[in-house]
């Protein structure tokens, strides 16, 4: 059985890289039209956009699937409790995305560029609510990855195509933002026929109180994402608002783009390997996994450090050449950033100690975010200072869940899972 487990695993993980591959190369086909096209200031107002969506997209999401997938694949042998799961989560995300739609109106009110937009702005909102909806969960508890990368392509291809027969000037943006509407759709259709086809299931009728329980069960998933996105991001915000240097700021933003990329690449194994371990917990592969990776990781830090200079030259020119000591001093993120990923949701949070993980997720961003202002109060914001805080952090955060990765014994022959204690 175990041997079956791992194939499926390794057959998942190969459709996420699928995934993430269709995910770099679709949406450059079309941007270069789209630049031209729409012109700079069209454009401008769809990245702006798009930008405030990722931010919505978390909210709405609100750990939603990691939480069903881990409830589902508990009991995903009983057809009818997993269909009032489906129902329940289904109502859970319509409850969110209602309260949203006035959020967004407030923000057109406030911000003049989304004001000047509304046709656009809820367009990409009303994708988002699609793309939210589709029962991913469903797919990760019954380890079925290889849906998600099919209707992606199927969707965007669709998307591509019409863009280049229908979108031909600036004036067609609200055009841009239907076509995304319609790819969401199709991908939220193809989602619920396969839900039907491959697992005989429908939507059960929720009630107030598993409606509630799914809101209130998903909650400290949310936090632990949160949390990572805001450690991600703030230290980037901070520099843009306390460093007057422009060229700094394109440094330092270039080294997180890099550090970020980096870990994208860790993310389709984590994301397969997550499914695998909620229904079989095979700590030996988790093991494996750790133990080739580290010196790898150890390596690319390594690459990065000697060779920033090379680095930046490649990526941004001769002119961020000068910035090499950014990504230098960032260079320890390259390190820590599988073992991170590996110990939070593959293991712990699959172990069911969701709020031990959400802990040092949120002891790590209080710590960065302390520190950010600290810094700025007594005067010594700067690159260095802040790319040292910033790996400081991440040492803080693996440290952290490395401790209850051993309290548990969760890389053991004999892991203790919440609720068999």
């Amino acid at each position: 059985m175990v041997n079956e487990h791992r194939k499926t695993f390794l057959k998942n993980s190969a459709a996420q890289y699928a995934l993430q591959l269709a995910k770099y190369i679709l949406p450059f086909v079309t941007l270069p039209y789209l630049t031209r096209v729409l012109g700079v200031e069209g454009y401008a107002v769809r990245a702006y956009v798009l930008a405030v969506m990722s931010f919505a997209q978390l909210l709405l999401e609100f750990g939603f699937n990691l939480h069903g997938a881990k409830l589902v694949a508990g009991f995903k042998d009983d057809v009818e409790r997993v269909e009032k799961t489906i129902g329940s989560i289904l109502a859970s995300k319509l409850v969110l995305q209602i309260i949203g739609f006035p959020i967004i109106f407030g923000m057109c009110v406030a911000i003049p560029l989304m004001g000047e937009n509304i046709p656009f702005t809820f367009l990409c909102y009303l994708s988002i609510c699609f793309s939210v909806l589709m029962p991913d969960f469903i797919f990760m508890a019954y380890e079925k990855l290889g849906i998600l990368t099919s209707r992606y392509v199927i969707s965007k291809l669709l998307a591509t195509v019409l863009t280049f027969a229908l979108v031909k000037g600036p004036n067609d943006l609200w055009l841009v933002g239907l076509l995304d509407v319609i790819s969401a759709f199709v991908a939220l259709v193809l989602s619920f026929a396969s839900l039907s086809r491959d697992f005989g299931l429908v939507i059960g009728m929720p009630s107030l109180q598993s409606i509630w329980a799914s809101i209130k069960g998903s909650a400290l998933y949310f936090l632990s994402n949160v949390s990572g996105t805001i450690m991600s991001s703030a230290t980037t915000i901070a520099v843009g608002l306390w460093i007057s240097d422009s060229a700094v700021v394109s440094y330092w933003s270039l080294g997180m783009t890099v550090a970020n990329a980096v870990n994208a690449l860790y993310t389709p194994l984590t994301n397969a390997l997550y499914p695998h371990m909620i229904n079989e917990y095979d700590q030996k592969l988790a093991r494996r996994m750790l133990m080739l990776a580290t010196p790898v990781a150890l390596f690319i830090a390594a690459v990065v450090f000697f060779l920033s200079d090379q680095i930046m030259l490649l990526l941004g020119g001769i002119d961020y050449v000068a910035g090499s000591y950014v990504i230098a001093c960032l260079a320890p993120l390259f390190f820590f950033g599988f073992p991170v990923i590996l110990l939070g949701w593959p293991l712990l949070g699959a172990a069911g100690y969701v709020e031990e993980m959400t802990r040092t997720s949120l002891t790590a961003t209080v710590l960065l975010l302390l520190g950010l202002g600290a810094l700025y109060i007594i005067g010594a914001f700067g690159i260095v200072a802040v790319a040292t805080l910033r790996c400081f952090c991440e040492f803080v955060l693996l440290a952290f869940r490395a401790i209850y990765v051993c309290k548990y014994n969760l890389l053991g022959s004999d892991p203790i899972k919440r609720g068999s204690k």
